[in-house]
């Protein structure tokens, strides 16, 4: 997608929650447990995402090949959490932080859609973030793919765990349902109650903190726009109650910015 030239190029795109737009728990439960077996570290969230347990054997089982079972994918997430924390919690993140990661599990979770390679594309795709940077889901992409191969993940695995990650670029059209569960679950926040879309403004903003004000607002005002300006902004039945919320934030938002 072109990017408006009236917006300055030193502000050029950097994905869907920054300034230009684009297109389009911790312990691991026995997989013989048919609940959620994430990756979290605090128990209360592991309370919170049982709370309504997905199937994930059954949902597992559609994104492997044959050869592949679920047990792979398993083994992976007991580790994933080690790894990828440390980059979650680093100080400049206000926004894409391990909170991202938790929220998104959760509301996967609480949808009964969370299969284990979601909950790895997840842990991975904003393993790296740098705003002043256009490339951080190819990044990210690169950078967790490398890990899972460390830890002996078979390529098909790798390979789905990178079109999943990719496809929070935001720049074409999801190809896959899953790819338009996580698309849709990295969205939700703009159809999070107000005062949380508001905390995710202040957030990006801060994240921002380099940017001169004048060029934030302008480039802000284009991503927020251009959601406003979309069919849709949610293409899965389990997000499809956010589309009000999130048109009312974002036309707040714009008030805000003008």
């Amino acid at each position: 997608m072109a990017l408006d030239t009236s917006v300055p190029s030193d502000t050029a795109q950097k994905g869907v929650h920054g300034l230009q737009p684009s297109g389009l728990a911790g312990q691991v439960i026995a997989e013989q447990d048919v609940g959620l077996s994430v990756v979290w570290p605090h128990k209360g969230m592991d309370a919170a995402l049982n709370h309504k347990k997905p199937r994930m054997r059954d949902l597992a089982m559609n994104d492997l090949s044959v050869s592949e079972s679920s047990g792979e994918q398993w083994r992976f997430l007991q580790g994933v959490r080690a790894f990828a924390l440390p980059h979650y919690q680093r100080s400049e993140r206000a926004y894409h932080n391990d909170g991202h990661v938790r929220n998104l599990l959760s509301v996967l979770a609480r949808h009964d859609v969370l299969t284990p390679t979601l909950a790895l594309a997840v842990w991975g795709h904003d393993l790296v973030y740098d705003p002043a940077r256009n490339d951080n889901e190819g990044q990210s992409a690169e950078l967790f793919g490398a890990w899972l191969r460390q830890q002996g993940a078979s390529e098909h695995l790798c390979l789905s765990v990178r079109q999943l990650i990719l496809a929070t670029r935001h720049t074409s059209p999801p190809a896959s349902r899953q790819e338009a569960l996580l698309v849709d679950a990295d969205l939700s926040i703009l159809g999070a109650a107000p005062a949380d879309f508001q905390a995710y403004e202040a957030g990006i903003r801060q994240e921002y903190a380099h940017v001169p004000e004048g060029k934030y607002r302008a480039g802000r005002r284009q991503v927020l726009e251009h959601f406003l300006k979309r069919d849709l902004i949610y293409t899965t039945p389990e997000f499809m109650a956010l589309e009000e919320p999130a048109r009312r934030n974002l036309r707040g938002s714009l008030q805000q910015l003008a």
